[in-house]
């Protein structure tokens, strides 16, 4: 495995964020267009596999207890 630190997020690029707390977990796939669309608290989640939502970090945080 290659591995090269990222050092710019560039335009019409898609990147992914994904964790390994469980089988089931979801990651986000998001443009550098999506961050403009995340306010002050509040965070870019998941709906299903193939879409995302931005949300309160509260109620992520809320949400993700309930599933866990």
């Amino acid at each position: 495995m290659d591995v090269q630190l990222l050092t710019e997020l560039r335009a019409g690029v898609t990147y992914s964020l994904g964790g390994s707390s469980r089988r089931d977990a979801i990651g986000v796939d998001f443009t550098l267009a999506d961050l403009s669309r995340i306010g002050t608290d509040q965070v870019l989640a998941p709906r299903g596999r193939d879409s995302t939502k931005v949300m309160s970090r509260e109620t992520f945080l809320r949400t993700a207890r309930d599933k866990c």
